[in-house]
C-alpha cells in the first residue's frame, strides 16, 4: 500500500488576468449590495426614511442613477 501524499502549492502573486477577474467580481458584489440597499430603502415607509434622515426623493434619485 502506498502512502497518500499531498502537494502544497506556494501562493503566487496575482497576474493581470487574476487581478482583472478580481476587480470584476468586486464590482459585481458592490452592485449587488447597492441593489439590495436601494430595494430595502424603496420598501420603507416615508416616516421611517424621515427617521433615518433620507427622503423618498433621494431614494428615487438613487434608483434613477442606475443603482438598481
Amino acid at each position: 500500500m502506498q502512502p497518500i501524499t499531498t502537494t502544497v502549492f506556494a501562493p503566487t502573486r496575482p497576474n493581470g488576468v487574476t487581478r482583472h477577474l478580481r476587480r470584476i467580481a468586486d464590482h459585481m458584489a458592490e452592485r449587488r449590495r447597492r441593489r439590495q440597499t436601494y430595494a430595502l430603502l424603496a420598501n420603507l415607509e416615508d416616516r421611517i426614511l424621515d427617521d433615518i434622515g433620507i427622503s423618498r426623493a433621494e431614494v428615487e434619485a438613487g434608483l434613477r442613477r442606475g443603482f438598481l
